[in-house]
């Protein structure tokens, strides 16, 4: 009888390890996919260099606004442009308008 409940206990504490094992596998590899994810991501992200050659000039670009009053820069070279939030194109504004005037009332 007593080796019949010992080999009934270890059938069960067998069940439990393979249940256990498979459990911390999973976790292993919900663990590691997320750290591989995270260092990916970190590591291959382009890093934006900025690189000015030149100055573009009022004959290279285009400056205008769309309907949303967004500010668009545009270079008539490449035909690339950039657009940027109003409130970019309100506080250009904003600083040429006082440079203006500072160079008004100085005068």
């Amino acid at each position: 009888m007593d080796k019949l409940k010992i080999k009934n206990h270890l059938a069960k504490l067998e069940s439990f390890a393979k249940k256990l094992g498979n459990l911390m596998v999973l976790i292993i590899a919900l663990f590691a996919g997320g750290v591989i994810g995270y260092y990916y991501h970190h590591f291959t992200k382009t890093r934006d260099v900025i690189r000015v050659d030149k100055v573009n000039t009022m004959d290279m670009t285009s400056v205008a606004l769309n309907e949303r009053n967004e500010l668009m820069i545009i270079d008539r070279t490449t035909g690339r442009y950039v657009i940027y939030e109003d409130s970019v194109g309100s506080a250009i504004f904003a600083m040429y308008a006082n440079r203006m005037y500072a160079r008004a009332t100085n005068k």
